[in-house]
């Protein structure tokens, strides 16, 4: 299983490039369990990141036909060690020990793909406070071109997950609490330890 990750699908970045980048499968976790942050970590911070699955067997997909793929959605939460991640890529190492270790995408329930990713934001409270928002209408490539561009370089699977872009980052600390919020529905709630 693979969790393809879209790392520069906001629109303000405007790269004309997609990249991807991938998780294992240990870096999974379902809801209602906390995320502990990794010692000796720098910065650590959360991305809000909805979760798409894949559904069939796909290679080559054109835009046309990517919705026969996938049918489903979950919210999700992707943790990185952004300090880390800033040393390797300006030494021009790959980022993974800093975004892929275990347990740094929390997943919430799988739900039809229009009740997550459609016209209402995600939204991301820590403490309370709103501190970041997701929107289908932020990101520079739709979910159909994704999946064209993805299945050329990577034959998609059954179980195989996309994440379509990332929120931008907000920095955690032990003792937080975070809620995933669609509208006043709390879709995820993660305490930090």
């Amino acid at each position: 299983m693979k969790t393809f990750i879209i790392e520069n699908n906001l629109t303000e970045k405007n790269n004309e490039e997609t990249v991807w980048s991938f998780l294992p499968d240990s870096a999974l976790c379902n809801a209602g369990k906390p995320f502990f942050i990794p010692e000796n970590s720098g910065v650590m911070e959360v991305f809000i990141a909805p979760v798409v699955k894949i559904t069939r067997l796909g290679k080559s997909v054109a835009p046309r036909f990517a919705t026969r793929y996938y049918s489903q959605a979950a919210a999700g939460l992707h943790f990185r060690d952004t300090t880390l991640r800033r040393q390797l890529l300006d030494k021009g190492l790959p980022p993974d020990i800093a975004q892929s270790f275990d347990r740094s995408l929390i997943l919430g329930d799988f739900l039809p793909v229009n009740e997550i990713i459609g016209d209402k934001p995600l939204t991301l409270q820590i403490n309370g406070i709103k501190v970041a928002e997701w929107c289908l209408d932020k990101m520079n490539t739709d979910i159909g071109s994704l999946f064209q561009k993805i299945s050329t370089a990577n034959t998609l699977k059954m179980g195989d997950y996309l994440i379509p872009g990332l929120s931008a980052g907000s920095k955690i600390c032990i003792g937080d609490n975070l809620e995933l919020n669609l509208d006043d529905k709390i879709l995820l709630s993660v305490q930090i330890k």
